[in-house]
Parts: C-alpha cells; structure tokens; sequence
C-alpha cells in the first residue's frame, strides 16, 4: 500500500515545484502519471525563459567575477612590481656596498701611501740631520756645497 502511493505523490511534488498544478494522483489512486505529469517533465529538457531576478542575478554574478579577475590580475602586478622593487633594492645595497668597498679600499691605499711617505720623509730627515752633524764634527765629504 505504501509503494502504491509513493510513485505518484513524488511525481505530484515534483510537478508542484515545476510550477504545475498539483495532482490529485494519490487520492485518484492511480499510479500512472496524467498528462500534466508529463508535460512537467518533458518541459524539463528545455531551457525556460529567464526570470528578471535570474537575469540580475546572472549580471551580478558576471560583474562579481570580472571584478574577481581584475583583482587577481591587480595583485599578480603587485607581486610583480614587487618583486621588482626587491631586486631594484637589492641591486641598489649591493651597489651601495661596493662603493663602500672600494671606498675603503681607496682608504686604505691613501692612509698606505701616506704612512709610506712619512717613513720616507723621517728616514731623509734622519740622514740629514747625520750629514749635518758628521759636517759640524769636521767630516768634509758629508758637507754640502751651497750655491
């Protein structure tokens, strides 16, 4: 008895949802489906026209997905430029690090030269001062000649 009146309620919920008219099937106590039932579901094949919620809600979709893939196109540029950015920063610390470098070295070479010179100028001076006092003492040949 259940399996009787189960096939033709489930066919008359179904053509209530489809927008049919209720059925009667289960209290004709028939289990085949009416013609209604069937025009139900052979409208089920093809498209029914759109409602204007549908539509609308259709262009909100498609707006919401354009504006989803502009986002998505707008953050892979920002990661780019970005990226971009970080290897410009990177380039311009190496660069900055370099110059530093050779600058020290440039440094170094200066302060090198500088004591070099100095030594130099100390050890002319030293020689000097023993020709003078070697020339004082009476030693003629480290004397120098005036002009």
């Amino acid at each position: 008895m259940y399996s009787r009146y189960r096939t033709p309620l489930a066919l008359g919920l179904i053509a209530a949802s489809l927008g049919a008219a209720p059925l009667a099937l289960a209290q004709q106590g028939s289990s085949k489906p009416s013609a209604s039932v069937e025009e139900a579901f052979s409208n089920l094949d093809t498209p029914q026209p759109a409602s204007h919620e549908e539509l609308e809600r259709e262009k909100l979709n498609q707006s919401q997905a354009e504006f989803a893939a502009r986002q998505l196109e707008d953050n892979a540029a920002s990661r780019r430029e970005l990226a971009d950015y970080e290897q410009a920063l990177r380039d311009h610390e190496a660069t900055v690090a370099r110059i530093r470098a050779e600058d020290a070295a440039a440094q170094a070479a200066f302060e090198a030269e500088r004591v070099r010179r100095e030594q130099d100028h100390e050890a002319a001076m030293a020689r000097w001062r023993a020709d003078v006092a070697a020339c004082n003492a009476g030693e003629v040949s480290r004397c120098t000649t005036q002009q």
